[in-house]
């Protein structure tokens, strides 16, 4: 059994819900519309993708820091895929990102996979900027230890993107993925 989403780029129109996770206690999700350059009987060739993120509750907003790419990835049953990588950051507050890929070809009834990839809050790679600790990043309890300062997660998500092992290797993070049909 797979949980997944339905995607219809030919919905020009609309931002159709493509993923939904939570991060430093934030939930939030990704929208998507599709810009069509044409329309076949099996495939959508896409211009552009216009994503959007929506922060519904929490104290640390979310915003979209970077698209790295669309992706063709190999599943475990040897199916290739279309793999988008989206990157979010807390305290960003970009929460629109226009993707410009024109010519890429979505097969229509097959898998659009949203790999999201999560920045550091504090670009400088501190714990702690302006009284905001990144716990996604740095773990502590109690005081920071005067040698080292806090203890780093390693990495919690993973951050180095290898698009080859996106299907593969996961550490214990939350929610890095959502898979969606195209229809």
């Amino acid at each position: 059994m797979k949980f997944i989403g339905n995607l219809n780029p030919a919905n020009q129109n609309d931002y159709q819900a493509i993923y939904a996770s939570q991060l430093y206690g934030t939930f939030f999700s990704v929208f998507a519309k599709f810009t069509c350059q044409d329309i076949q009987s099996d495939r959508y060739i896409i211009d552009k993708i216009d994503f959007k993120l929506i922060n519904y509750k929490g104290v640390i907003n979310l915003g979209i820091s970077n698209v790295q790419g669309v992706f063709d990835v190999i599943d475990d049953e040897g199916n290739q895929r279309k793999l988008v990588n989206l990157e979010v950051q807390g305290l960003n507050s970009d929460d629109e990102f226009e993707f410009n890929c024109s010519g890429l070809s979505l097969p229509k009834n097959d898998l659009f996979i949203l790999q999201r990839t999560l920045k550091p809050m504090h670009n400088h790679g501190s714990a702690i900027d302006n009284s905001v600790f990144d716990d996604e990043y740095f773990y502590r309890e109690g005081l920071a230890d005067a040698t080292d300062g806090f203890l780093h997660r390693e990495p919690k998500p993973e951050t180095d993107y290898d698009p080859s092992k996106a299907l593969k290797e996961w550490p214990g993070s939350i929610c890095p993925r959502a898979t969606n049909f195209i229809m």
